[in-house]
Parts: structure tokens; sequence; C-alpha cells
């Protein structure tokens, strides 16, 4: 079974972990369940993203990435235009080359709409899996409405990252949508190693408004004034470094939070497991990668009641709380900062790495395959 991942982004040796938790991890997942597994990225962000430019072949991790990078940037009229023509280029590259794959697998609606035509031009069926947040209902708009529906109506199955993501994509189409979760890979897991003396919370992401890595850091100030044995540390980069980092000069804890610059995927693990709570309270989360990966290495987590992560936090592993809420956060990080010899660490990797591992969420993943294909062949079969 040939499977092509078409993506607006993928990992490369440069930057490691763009896309490595969307695309990369189910990646290596079907690759080992013996799928012959390909990527073709389609790169139009700006030039400010310094890269290789045209097309050309890499691997990245044992995975065949074919790279199409051309700066154009959000531009609505031509990016399309351009996506289509780089899409239908690369894609003539690649069966000329003998590798026609059997399931176009596209990420995310307005990657899945701008190459839904090879579907028709190559008879390939299409598979959508849906991570944005542009379809959710206060991110919405009449273009964004009108691109992933047409996505969506040429798919030939559509994923969706989590129940309350599925819930978004309804509005959109009447078609059966599949829940299969993000995949968490074997490295992220609990570790016998010694915390870090003082009481850590870590929080890790873009640092972009939707995270609020402000109300934290405010948050925090509050804990560390009734308890100085704690610490922050903040991993990721971004926009607002200057502002956060200034935010924790003005709140009295800046020799207390320690920021970290962007950590490669497979080092988070070590960083998870010296600390003792994950907290981010985001705005909103189609899924929420950070969580998961936090969980699985055993730390009790403070999530927002903000979209995915109420498919797997609940009381047994963190707290639920309000989005925006500076008084909730307080009360939960005090909460998990009384209550942390209570929570069941194995117990909590356990059970999320059950849920989320390779094999599991790879074996969905297949099993879509192997339905859309026996469609297939079904259909040809009655047409002849």
């Amino acid at each position: 079974m040939k499977i092509l991942f078409v993506t607006c982004q993928y990992p490369s040796k440069k930057y490691p972990i763009a896309g490595a938790g969307a695309f990369h991890n189910p990646a290596k997942a079907l690759q080992k369940k013996d799928v012959d597994i390909a990527v073709l990225e389609i790169d139009m962000r700006s030039i400010r993203r310094r890269r290789k430019l045209g097309f050309y072949e890499d691997v990245f991790d044992g995975i065949k990435v074919y790279r199409t990078a051309f700066p154009c940037g959000p531009i609505p009229i031509i990016m399309p235009l351009l996506f289509k023509l780089f899409a239908a280029y690369a894609f003539r590259k690649i069966i000329a080359q003998g590798n026609r794959p059997d399931i176009i697998h596209a990420h995310f609606g307005d990657t899945s709409s701008y190459v839904a035509f090879l579907k028709k031009k190559h008879s390939i069926p299409l598979i959508v899996t849906e991570h944005s947040s542009a379809v959710l209902k206060e991110n919405r708009n009449k273009g964004i409405e009108r691109t992933y529906k047409n996505a969506y109506d040429k798919a030939d199955a559509l994923i969706a990252v989590s129940k309350a993501l599925k819930e978004n994509m309804r509005i959109l189409t009447n078609k059966e949508i599949l829940v299969i979760p993000n995949i968490i890979p074997s490295y992220h897991y609990l570790k016998r190693v010694e915390k870090n003396t003082d009481f850590t919370f870590i929080s890790v992401g873009g640092l972009i408004e939707s995270k609020r890595f402000d109300i934290t850091i405010k948050a925090f100030s509050i804990i560390n004034k009734e308890n100085p044995n704690t610490r922050l540390i903040i991993a990721g980069d971004g926009a607002l470094k200057g502002k956060l980092k200034q935010l924790t000069k003005d709140n009295g804890v800046e020799e207390r939070v320690e920021f970290l610059s962007i950590v490669p995927n497979a080092m988070l693990p070590d960083i998870y497991n010296s600390c003792h709570c994950f907290v981010l309270p985001s705005m909103y989360e189609t899924f929420g990668v950070a969580y998961a990966e936090a969980l699985a290495c055993g730390l009790p987590v403070i999530a927002t009641k903000c979209g995915g992560p109420e498919d797997f936090v609940d009381e047994s592993n963190g707290v639920l709380i309000p989005v925006g809420d500076l008084e909730a956060t307080v009360e939960a990080m005090k909460y998990i900062y009384d209550n942390y010899s209570s929570y069941d660490c194995e117990g909590i990797s356990r059970e999320i790495l059950l849920r989320l591992s390779e094999e599991s969420v790879g074996k969905s993943i297949c099993d879509v395959y192997s339905s859309v294909l026996g469609r297939e062949a079904a259909e040809h079969k009655t047409d002849c």
C-alpha cells in the first residue's frame, strides 16, 4: 500500500519540530506497520522562513519527502492557484518515478482543498485529516467555509483529531467524520529520573496570544509568593517572547522563570520528566499534543476547556479550567502543588500511551485506508 501525505510543512534538519506532531509522528507509525509512506510538502510560507527553494527530494528520519518550496505568503487569490500548480508539477514528478500512490492523504482543510483536483485527474482516493483551528466556530468566515467544504465534499474519508473538532466540522458537511487522535511517539514515557529540587511547573508551545502564557506567568507569580520553592519553565519561541520576559520582571519572578528556546521533540521527555506539573491555559486547541506528551511522561496537567484536551484530561490526570480565567489557573496550580503525591504518575503515563500509541492510532489509520481501498475495488468491480 502506497500512501502520499500532502502537507503545507514537514520537519527538516533545519526545522525539526515543524509539523512533527501532526504529520511526522503518524508517518513514522505507518512506516512501522509496513506502509510505503512518502510526503509531499508544498511550502508557500514567506521568504523569512529560510530554506531551499524549488522542487527537490529529501529524507527526514527515514521518511521520503518531496519538497516544493516557493515563498508566497498568505495572498488569498494567488496562493491557491500557485499551490495547485506546484502540486500538479510535483505529482507528475512522483508518478514519473513509478511512485503513484494508492491514496492521497491530505492534512488540513485548505491544503486538502487545493490538491483535491488530483483525485479526479489521477483517479486516486483522497482522505482528509483536519487539525486546523480555522474550522472552529469563532474563527470561521465565508472564505474558510467555502474552501474547507470543498475539501470535505471531495474526500473519500474524513478524519478529525478530536471530538470537539468533529462537531465544528459537522457545520460544513453531512459526511461521516471519524475521530482519530494524534500520536504520542514511543520516546515519550515516564522515566525514573530525579525530579528538580524545586516544585517545577512546565509549559510548552509557541509564544503566541492563543496559548495565554501571560496567564501562566501571572498565576505562577501568585503561587511563587506563597511557595518560594516553585519554578516555571517555558519552552518555545515566538513573537511574544520579549513581552513575556518583561512580564516576569513586572511580576517579580524573573529569577524563578526559565525560558528555553525551541526544543527538539525527542529531547522534550527528559525535560518533562524532571518537572512536576504541566500548565497551558490555551484559548483553543483542536487536539493539544503538548498536554498529551506531558501526560505520557507522568505529569498531571492543567488544561482549559478549549476543545481537544477534554478528550483525554480528567480528574484522574489533572484539572480542566475555563478559558481566560486567571483565578481558576491559580487555584488549579495550588491544587496540584498541594496534592501532587496523590496522583498516580505511572497510571497517568500508562493510560495515555495506551490510547495514543503508534500501534493503536496507526492501526486506526490503516483501517481507514483498507476501508477506502475496499470500497474503490468494489466500485470498479461493479462498473466492470
